[in-house]
């Protein structure tokens, strides 16, 4: 009898134990296909647990495949956060690089998001295995945007010189103190349209950027916020300029007038039947006129490109939906292209580069 209650015993913690680890392996066999459905966009109706998204290895604007893993990673959070209200862990034990345009976009959505969720801790980070990621986390601000303690330092060269800025609508201090600062070392030329550049980007968020919600299913308008990288390295100044608006190519039909604006890309000889967001983006440049049409108003992203012309060696990229404009100066000869992606940032970004004498960095 004994014997028989010993073996019964024994089958029974044996069939427990295995009940156990089938019950385990389920459970990790969903959140493998969880975390693929997630990667893939697709993101199951219920989860099993808090979900976690694993951020791509290139944190980058320009390159088609690295935009495309960094848009589906950003249409994952606000699906999880903006419209479930769920938490959810990034992951950025893949990522090697974080490129400005892509990192500033990344910020600019994390920001939108923890204003849209009312600052409940809804957004936390896992598992960041390169130093140099860590610290373009802290040094942009991200780490105490989620609430994370962190005691990071940044001493790489290409972070500490980084400063991240935010407003809503015209800000012309924050402007005035950027241009103020490279001031003694930009070429005299290049301060004005610096100024107005910056300014008219701010203004155009509040007035042209949120007339409309973005489209991105949680239907919430802005107040003309606006984020901004700034770096003075290596003997250059680099301004990144970002919102999460409706686009250039939405927009300027609203703003200008269907009929000028169809009639200016066919000035400019883009137009063969299907215009792409590229074509808006170069239209607006050349437009040169603000959509209030006051005569002390800038010229909007016209002034951008005289920085450009005017600093001799200089580069614009725009980014606005699924447009891409690039304008080099090289030597005093300018270089136009512009280009289409398939998948839309959902606002505008603007990066531009200009030489500026080596003295001490930003504060």
């Amino acid at each position: 009898m004994a014997k028989n209650r010993k073996a019964q015993a024994k089958r029974r913690r044996h069939l427990w134990r295995e009940r156990k680890r089938h019950l385990h392996r389920v459970v990790r066999k969903r959140l493998q296909c969880e975390q693929r459905a997630i990667a893939r966009g697709q993101i199951p109706a219920r989860l099993t647990r808090t979900p976690r998204i694993y951020a791509p290895s290139v944190f980058d604007l320009a390159q088609a495949t690295h935009r495309t893993e960094l848009l589906r990673m950003l249409g994952s959070l606000r699906e999880l956060v903006g419209l479930r209200n769920l938490p959810v862990a990034i992951d950025f034990s893949r990522v090697t690089k974080m490129w400005p345009s892509g990192t500033l976009l990344f910020l600019a959505e994390i920001k939108r998001l923890i204003w849209i969720t009312k600052g409940l801790r809804r957004i936390s980070c896992r598992r960041v295995h390169d130093r140099k990621v860590n610290q373009v986390l802290h040094q942009i601000g991200f780490y105490q945007a989620i609430r994370r303690t962190s005691k990071v330092e940044p001493t790489a060269e290409d972070v500490i010189h980084w400063r991240a800025l935010s407003g809503t609508g015209a800000e012309g201090d924050k402007a005035g103190e950027l241009v103020e600062t490279v001031g003694g070392r930009l070429p005299e030329a290049l301060n004005t349209p610096m100024y107005n550049g910056l300014v008219e980007a701010m203004t155009n968020c509040k007035q042209h950027a949120y007339i409309r919600d973005r489209g991105d299913r949680l239907k919430i308008r802005g107040r003309g916020e606006w984020w901004m990288f700034a770096q003075e390295h290596l003997g250059k100044l680099s301004v990144v300029f970002c919102d999460l608006g409706i686009g250039i190519p939405n927009s300027l039909p609203l703003t200008q007038g269907a009929g000028p604006v169809r009639d200016l890309l066919a000035r400019i000889g883009r137009m063969t039947g299907v215009t792409g967001d590229a074509d808006f983006i170069r239209a607006a440049v050349e437009l040169g006129r603000s959509r209030s049409g006051e005569p002390h108003r800038g010229k909007g992203l016209q002034d951008v490109v005289d920085v450009i012309d005017a600093s001799a060696n200089g580069a614009l990229q725009i980014f606005s939906n699924a447009g891409c404009y690039t304008y080099r100066v090289r030597d005093g000869k300018s270089s136009p292209d512009y280009s289409d992606f398939k998948e839309s940032i959902m606002g505008t970004l603007i990066q531009w580069t200009v030489p500026i004498k080596a003295e001490e960095p930003l504060p």
